[in-house]
């Protein structure tokens, strides 16, 4: 195995882990939104991108990682195993994109209604 094959490990590993700990984050937010001051606690924080991101990361995970939860969704995958890396950089850049559409990378100006 070489350096740029740990690397890229380290780099999906962190891709994965990534929206499970945003994730805590946001739970630890929405806790404090609720149970803090009302002039200190801020907006409340919003979930639907980081948990399409979540998902489609966990179904990337399917591939790297070899523990229970994964290894039962790796068998109920229809995707041919020769295709499996295509699938795990696909549902990898479907994540981002739930990230993005999210608003937890940058704020993207939405449209209001009646505008």
């Amino acid at each position: 195995m070489s350096i740029l094959d740990v690397l890229a490990l380290c780099a999906l590993v962190l891709w994965i882990c990534l929206p499970f700990a945003a994730t805590v984050i946001q739970l630890l937010r929405l806790l404090w939104f609720w149970t803090g001051a009302k002039a200190d606690r801020g907006r409340r924080p919003r979930f639907t991108g980081l948990v399409l991101a979540m998902f489609f990361s966990s179904l990337a995970a399917t591939e790297i990682l070899h523990v229970e939860p994964f290894l039962t969704l790796r068998y109920l995958n229809p995707v041919p195993p020769e295709h499996r890396a295509a699938f795990m950089i696909g549902v990898l850049v479907i994540a981002l994109a739930a990230w993005i559409w999210g608003g937890l990378l940058w704020r993207i100006p939405r449209r209001r209604a009646g505008c």
